[in-house]
């Protein structure tokens, strides 16, 4: 993530430069490099949110079985999350959710001593018709963890007793990180879920 945090920072100070630059030329009258500054900050900026939406759009769909992990960075480290089970109750739809802090993901310059307190997370749960759930009770997923930790939770949902294919959905809901190359949030992302196998 840091790799992606540092171009999306190059980026906006090379336009942010562009714009500055662009501004002091209209106030001194300087109509070409009013110009120049102006469509050099516009290309960067389309550039990358062309590599932004492309990267996006070539992601695969894909849903994960049971015990399928799926990764959510923290800017320095990720969280890996995976579905281990899931039953039903009449309306209720409990998952039992395995967090783990992948010990393997730390960057160098993070303590393994240091404590992950995990950003927001956005959960949804899907039918085959399309119709959305969203939790009624979301457990644990705010716990901080040490690294190479990990616990289970369960998540709940009140669902048509009807209802069939069901997928779970979970990502990141800091929008800070909608602009990073490769972001889970990015737009035109397919999500990737979780596929519970019982109907």
């Amino acid at each position: 993530m840091w790799s992606q945090a540092f171009l999306f920072l190059l980026v906006v100070g090379t336009v942010g430069a562009a714009v500055l630059i662009a501004f002091v030329a209209a106030l001194r009258r300087k109509h070409r490099t009013f110009k120049i500054s102006f469509l050099s900050g516009s290309v960067i900026t389309g550039l990358y949110m062309a590599l932004i939406v492309g990267v996006a759009a070539a992601t695969p769909d894909r849903a994960l079985r049971l015990g399928e992990e799926k990764y959510i960075c923290e800017l320095d480290c990720h969280l890996a999350y995976s579905v281990v089970g899931m039953r039903r109750e009449g309306r209720l739809v409990r998952v039992r959710l395995n967090v783990r802090f992948d010990k393997a993901t730390i960057s160098e310059r993070r303590s393994l001593e240091s404590p992950l307190y995990p950003g927001w997370r956005w959960v949804q749960l899907t039918d085959a018709a399309g119709k959305r759930y969203r939790p009624v009770s979301l457990g644990d997923l705010s716990r901080t963890l040490l690294p190479g930790e990990q616990y289970q939770t369960e998540l709940v949902f009140d669902v048509d007793p009807a209802a069939l294919g069901l997928i779970l959905y979970l990502a990141d809901a800091d929008f800070t990180k909608w602009l990073l190359l490769g972001s889970d949030n990015a737009p035109f992302r397919r999500p990737v879920g979780f596929r519970l196998s019982q109907n």
